[in-house]
């Protein structure tokens, strides 16, 4: 789990120097704290998705998968409502944050499948 923590903070490392600096110099304040709260939300949400993955790693295959889908929905709905929240009720710059969210949450993604990857290529 700490190759993936590593991992995750390096790419979340990245995309804040590279990104967020170019926002934070061409556009006003309010887009790179849209893009920085995309960021932490996305974080979170991996970091709880991998906490559940290596909770039950170990589990049969039924209820690792259960754990996994279910964890994935539960996460999901949660993104979605305060997604929702933050959108309707805040003045988050939406298109930068959106954009911001939907590539972080992919990258994580990735992330949460490789993780998976190597963790089970370990354990055969």
């Amino acid at each position: 789990m700490q190759a993936f923590l590593r991992q995750i903070l390096v790419i979340n490392g990245i995309a804040l120097v590279l990104i967020g600096s170019a926002l934070a110099y061409l556009l006003p304040i309010e887009h790179f704290l849209a893009f920085l709260l995309a960021i932490a939300i996305t974080f979170a949400n991996a970091i709880v998705g991998c906490y559940y993955i290596d909770q039950n790693f170990d589990a049969s295959f039924n209820d690792f998968m259960s754990t996994v889908f279910g964890s994935m929905f539960f996460r999901l709905f949660a993104l979605g409502v305060l997604i929702t929240l933050l959108l309707i009720f805040s003045a988050t710059p939406q298109i930068t944050f959106t954009l911001s969210l939907f590539i972080s949450y992919i990258c994580n993604s990735v992330l949460e499948f490789i993780f998976i990857n190597r963790k089970s290529a370990k354990k055969s």
